[in-house]
């Protein structure tokens, strides 16, 4: 599990236009989400356009994943590929 999600966050602040999906068992996302607010204003920002006009702020989100739970795998795969079915360039991380 991501555990206070230190190593996602960090990502979050030094790779551009990325998106990071930090997993845990259900009593660690209050922690997790809490972390991701206190730290939103430090995500990179990136362009979301070709002429640079828009840029948003790299995508962290905590969900739950418990092993061999295939709801919880499926949801996290699910929003995996989401970069890549939506158009954004940003890649998992």
């Amino acid at each position: 599990g991501a555990g206070v999600g230190l190593t996602g966050l960090q990502l979050a602040t030094q790779i551009t236009n990325c998106r990071v999906l930090l997993t845990d068992l259900p009593e660690a996302m209050p922690l997790l989400e809490r972390n991701i607010d206190l730290n939103r204003d430090r995500f990179l920002q990136h362009d979301n356009d070709t002429d640079g006009d828009a840029t948003t702020r790299n995508t962290v989100e905590a969900q739950v994943l418990s092993w061999g739970n295939s709801d919880h795998i499926e949801q996290a795969l699910s929003w995996l590929s989401a970069a890549h079915d939506d158009g954004d360039d940003g890649g998992p991380v």
